[in-house]
């Protein structure tokens, strides 16, 4: 409040006392108006502005003394304004540049000589002494928004005028004409192409160190500029490159890692200069990356790409150059033993020979030259002297050329490809079929255009596993269609040597989510396209006798082989793996049609169906075949698909090789004797004998013929008569009665004996106590047993002794009955 002396009407709202003979109306109650007052208000001014100066060169905060709110009344209103004006004219603010410590640690304002943004302010008139490094409100610029003060410094040697606002005063700096930027428009403004060393930016990136914990001040600092190591300035941390410095040093900018970067530079591999790099840059959106990580940038792919097309044979060679640099420098010192693992682990190989990933194996696509000085793609060379020489053909692989080898030594070269032995290639995702889905993985089709019969082999997939099926992982090896003529046998056996190339040869694939199996590439290429003499099934070691009789023995080239690799070779060891579409051509070895079989080989076949109907029933599929390429659960056609010939009984007593059509399935051993029917194939082991006729594509015997006993008339009557009591001790499911005849006709055709029904209400016919032994052991369902019940029919006193005997007999009570 005015007082003359005695408080007025005239409020003043101002944080300071001014004291001054002021002219006063008649009532003495307010202020007068006139020139008088104005002058005073004018001088009040001066001398408020002088107070302000004097407390910034105190060190005190002079925006404390900037009027705040609304006017308390007219004569408030009129000194406002010229305090503000006034106090935006005086030099009050400490330039940012001061407070971090006047530079940017260089002595200097980081900028160019004669830079405009590097001049300093002028004096404004009524400075006081000592005002000329501070600077006037209205020329001063502070930055608004999270750690301001920390970037405001970090920027202040790269701009005139940038002060640090006390905390709170972001109101009355904005009243006296302070410019307040957003950082981002500031950081946009810093001149990217001023030609500064990468010491003064990294000493940039130092002083916002502690102001990017903040994501808001990140986003600000998108546009911050970095200068690269190829020499270039761009705007931006992210998806640059940050050079990884190891020992506490860093590569130089001419260093042959920056010197390789400046060759990729165009196909986007941007590398911070190492002397710029800064972990600030990193929380920008750098990326950290060693030699061995650059190898697996995007523009280190297209480089490779577009250099296999160029045919300019200098720009091929110098991206080559660039790519086998960062290699070398992935492992270090490329000439000792151990960084040769780091270099093949660099390039994606296993120091073992693990498989190769795919965007590995497309640094065989560099240019190199070969012993003949032809440029040539680094995976169609072999390193001298090496496994690979020693087994592929020269006219197909040759040999690189030597000072290759002298200048980037042997771990380089076999790391992005030259081959120094057999290469496993992993593909994943591999799609089943020949159809173009849309789905295929560009790399993946450059390198399996060098696989041979990469599309036949994706048709078999679809033909086993189902069309358009998805295959997570095929490891297949890599030039099998160069190997040696000669070298078979060496191949053969490296191949089946513990290892990731033996993995290519024994592990069959399979589709997502499926239970059928399929052969990997490289047995299947061995089976179907080498001149082994692997297209059929052949007798694994160690195999059983039915199939030694039905299969040829194993080439020579497999025969030392182990039985794993064998079976994956196209090896047979039991029936119950033979493929589903050998089966026809192995039993017209077994016999013409129409002639003989052995009783013993036809018996092993069958109980093989039975037992692969059984699986497949159960839900297992058919699996045990050696290419891996039966159905699964249900899919009876997949399991013995289009059968031929097929062996079956012709006479009680005879099995013969017979057409298909000529057949049928026995449910049940009665129906062996109605060959008047069809050849009968015997229902054995656990399989149902209509699914047994379902796989096979034979009817059921039932099905052909009715089974019906004879009427009731002469000699075909019968008479009841009752099972013998010892029998009963060993059929206890055996029918009470049974039908005895002097001779017994079925359908009109004569048999020894037949059964109606099953268990202990089936009627049983028979002739003799032969037949009367297998009817009672049929219709109790223990067909095992039979001879057993014909000796208790003879022996009647013996029956104790059987049932004793019995028990540990397969299908005997210890087993259940």
């Amino acid at each position: 409040m005015l007082h003359a002396p005695t408080p007025t009407d005239d409020p003043l709202d101002l944080p300071a006392l001014l004291v001054a003979t002021v002219p006063l109306d008649p009532t003495r109650r307010r202020v007068a108006r006139g020139r008088a007052t104005d002058a005073l208000l004018d001088v009040a001014a001066e001398v408020y502005a002088r107070l302000a100066a004097a407390c910034a060169a105190d060190g005190e905060d002079p925006l404390a003394l900037v009027p705040a709110g609304l006017p308390a009344g007219d004569v408030d209103a009129a000194l406002r304004g010229r305090l503000v004006e006034r106090l935006a004219a005086t030099p009050l603010l400490v330039p940012a540049a001061a407070s971090a410590g006047g530079s940017d640690g260089a002595g200097g304002s980081g900028l160019p000589e004669g830079s405009a943004a590097a001049d300093g302010p002028g004096d404004a008139d009524g400075a006081f002494e000592g005002s000329a490094d501070l600077v006037e409100p209205q020329r001063a610029v502070a930055l608004a928004g999270p750690a301001a003060a920390d970037v405001t410094r970090a920027l202040a040697p790269f701009f005139a005028g940038l002060v640090v606002l006390p905390e709170g005063r972001l109101a009355a700096a904005r009243a006296l004409g302070v410019e307040l930027r957003e950082v981002a428009d500031v950081v946009d403004e810093l001149p990217a192409a001023a030609g500064l060393s990468p010491e003064r930016w990294r000493a940039l990136y130092a002083a916002l160190a502690p102001a990017v914990a903040d994501p808001l001040v990140r986003e600000s600092l998108a546009g911050l500029p970095v200068p690269l190591a190829d020499g270039r300035v761009v705007r931006g941390a992210r998806g640059l490159l940050l050079p990884v410095v190891a020992d506490g040093g860093a590569e130089g900018a001419g260093g042959p890692v920056a010197g390789a970067l400046a060759t990729l530079g165009r196909w986007g591999v941007r590398l911070v200069h190492p002397a710029a790099a800064h972990n600030v840059l990193e929380r920008l959106g750098a990326t950290p990356a060693d030699p061995a990580a650059l190898l697996a940038h995007p523009g280190v792919r297209q480089a490779v790409l577009d250099q296999a097309g160029e045919d300019d044979l200098d720009v091929a060679e110098q991206v080559s150059d660039a790519v086998l640099t960062l290699v070398r420098a992935a492992a270090g010192d490329a000439g000792d033993a151990a960084a040769a693992g780091d270099a093949a682990d660099a390039a994606g190989h296993a120091a073992d020979g693990g498989p190769v990933p795919v965007h590995r194996a497309l640094l065989g696509l560099l240019t190199l030259r070969a012993a003949d000085d032809e440029p040539t793609p680094a995976h169609g060379l072999v390193l001298p002297g090496s496994v690979a020489e020693a087994l592929l053909d020269p006219r197909v692989l040759a040999p690189v050329d030597a000072a290759a080898v002298e200048r980037w030594g042997a771990a380089t070269l076999t790391a992005v490809g030259v081959r120094a032995d057999l290469v496993p290639l992993l593909l994943t995702d591999v799609v089943a079929g020949t159809d173009d889905l849309g789905v295929a993985d560009d790399d993946a089709d450059l390198i399996t255009e060098a696989l041979d019969g990469w599309d036949d082999y994706r048709a078999h997939l679809g033909a086993t596993l189902g069309e358009g099926e998805t295959v997570a992982e095929v490891v297949a090896v890599a030039d099998l269609d160069a190997v040696d003529p000669g070298a078979w046998p060496r191949v053969l056996a490296h191949l089946a040597e513990p290892g990731p190339l033996r993995r290519a040869v024994v592990e069959s694939v399979r589709a997502d989510g499926g239970t059928a199996t399929a052969p990997g590439y490289t047995a299947w290429w061995l089976r179907h396209r080498s001149d082994l003499g692997l297209g059929a099934p052949f007798a694994a070691a160690g195999a059983s006798p039915a199939v030694a009789r039905l299969l040829p023995a194993a080439p020579d080239e497999v025969a030392g082989l182990d039985p794993v690799v064998q079976a994956a070779l196209g090896g047979v060891d039991r029936l119950a793996a033979v493929p589903p579409d050998a089966w026809n051509g192995l039993l017209r070895t077994a016999a013409p049609v129409g002639g003989p079989v052995d009783v013993a080989l036809a018996a092993a076949v069958w109980s093989a169906w039975a037992g692969l109907v059984a699986e497949s029933a159960a839900g297992g599929g058919a699996g045990g075949a050696s290419d891996g390429s039966t159905g699964g659960a249900g899919g009876g056609a997949d399991v013995l698909p289009e059968l031929d010939v097929l062996p079956a009984l012709v006479a009680p007593d005879r099995v013969a090789l017979v057409h298909a059509e000529d057949a049928a399935v026995a449910p049940e051993p009665m129906w062996w004797q109605r060959t008047d029917v069809a050849a009968m194939v015997p229902a054995t082991g656990a399989a149902e004998p209509e699914d047994l006729a379902d796989v096979l594509g034979v009817p059921l015997a039932s099905d052909l013929a009715d089974g019906r006993v004879a009427g009731d008339d002469g000699d075909d009557a019968g008479a009841l008569a009752e099972t013998p009591s010892a029998v009963r001790l060993l059929l206890p499911r055996a029918p009470a009665t049974w039908v005895e005849h002097e001779a017994l006709r079925v359908d009109g055709v004569p048999v020894d004996w037949w059964v109606e029904g099953s268990g202990p209400a089936a009627t049983v016919h028979a002739t003799h106590l032969a037949g009367l032994a297998r009817g009672l052991a049929q219709a109790a369902g223990a067909w095992p047993l039979r001879h057993a019940v014909e000796l208790a029919l003879l022996e009647p006193g013996r029956a104790a002794e059987l049932v004793v005997e019995q028990v540990a007999d397969p299908g005997g009570m210890m087993d259940g009955r």
